[in-house]
């Protein structure tokens, strides 16, 4: 069987309509936390995969390179384990984004250009 990180269905018959058929989804947990694209521009929006994290609350703060937070909101981590976030309100240049949950605190650096 052939799965993919994301949401997979599996339906299971026999071929004989009077036992019917067995349908249900589930999730395959990405790798890891990935953030894309980077550098971003614009007007794009950016996308944060959430990989195994079993929180259902994240927080997401961005900070500028001189430290001032610039961004916070906290988001619920869907079963798609994917967030996109608008960052066409900030200007040009290096930030770090940081996803926390009670148990996980993970940082990356972002471009805006």
């Amino acid at each position: 069987m052939n799965l993919k990180p994301g949401i997979n269905t599996v339906e299971v018959s026999t071929g004989i309509p009077c036992q019917g058929v067995y349908k249900d989804s589930f999730v395959v947990a990405f790798e890891g936390v990935k953030m894309y694209p980077n550098p971003v521009s614009r007007g794009e929006i950016l996308f944060i995969t959430t990989g195994g994290i079993d929180q259902e609350q994240i927080t997401v703060r961005m900070y500028s390179v001189l430290g001032t937070r610039v961004f916070e909101q906290t988001v619920l981590n869907t079963v798609e384990r994917r967030i996109g976030l608008d960052v066409g309100h900030l200007p040009k240049g290096v930030y770090v984004v940081e996803l926390s949950t009670d148990s996980f605190s993970k940082s990356f650096n972002l471009i805006i250009d």
